[in-house]
């Protein structure tokens, strides 16, 4: 921190961050800024009082500072991992994407993308309205594994996405007015559709989708439907570019834990 004040009389604080990778890679961010602390040759140590309020100035303003580094250089890290995912190809050019049914040794990776969707969505605003430490959790992987519905999307062996698939409705689907009819059991369900950010901007999503589609028609299922938070224009965009269409809107409480306004959505197949 620096006591040299700006133009306005107040101290300067200056944090320097940085990450050294394996590769040697280094990604630094500075993050200044100015708050009303004193100069330490003025700090009040002779009252209790006076120690009290500058010591009280100077942690706000240091936390302050300490947590917007934190988020400058976490998000300067998602940029550089989401421009490495993007730039990465196979030596001959082919796609290297793989969607697979998840075992045991999956479960890390899909309970930490859904840990990477939380920090980026507390940067940059959350559209899924998905809750850290509530839903979609590790034990969400756990439980989807454990009824072996669970599926992710491998690129060059790493885990970028994952999803459930199975014919199980929700209570909230009976009061929902499909328009495609199906006999029950006889619906493809999608659950849980996480992308990793880092690979945002891949098409993974959609990829995603194709399989699930795919899984279905093998299944001898013919209708395929999904639902996420009313207010995920991202989402329904995505859904809809691939053929889907809203069916209605009503509450419903996500997984039992999250009540919130929810669009179903379907696709024939």
């Amino acid at each position: 921190m620096s006591n040299t004040p700006d133009n306005n009389g107040k101290s300067k604080i200056e944090f320097k961050v940085s990450i050294t990778g394996p590769d040697g890679k280094v990604i630094e961010k500075t993050v200044t800024s100015f708050a009303d602390i004193p100069a330490a040759d003025k700090f009040d140590l002779s009252t209790r009082d006076g120690f009290l309020s500058d010591m009280d100035s100077f942690e706000k303003a240091v936390v302050e500072a300490r947590d917007t580094a934190g988020e400058e250089i976490t998000r300067a890290y998602l940029e550089e991992a989401s421009k490495k995912a993007t730039k990465r190809e196979d030596r001959n050019g082919e796609d290297m994407t793989e969607i697979r049914k998840a075992g045991p040794e999956d479960l890390d990776a899909v309970a930490g993308i859904y840990e990477e969707l939380f920090a980026f969505e507390k940067l940059h605003g959350s559209t899924s309205n998905w809750k850290a430490g509530v839903y979609p959790t590790r034990k969400t992987a756990e439980t989807a594994l454990a009824a072996n519905d669970l599926y992710v999307l491998t690129k060059d062996g790493r885990v970028l996405a994952s999803m459930r698939l199975n014919t199980y409705e929700p209570d909230e689907y009976q009061d929902v007015p499909w328009k495609i009819p199906a006999e029950e059991g006889k619906v493809l369900v999608i659950h849980t559709l996480c992308v990793s950010p880092s690979a945002k901007g891949q098409g993974l999503a959609t990829k995603m989708l194709a399989f699930a589609e795919d899984f279905a028609r093998k299944n001898h299922l013919p209708v395929s439907r999904i639902d996420t938070y009313a207010h995920n224009e991202p989402a329904k965009t995505l859904y809809r570019k691939n053929g889907y269409t809203i069916a209605g809107y009503a509450r419903m409480l996500l997984a039992g834990l999250i009540d919130e306004d929810q669009v179903f959505l379907e696709k024939a197949l």
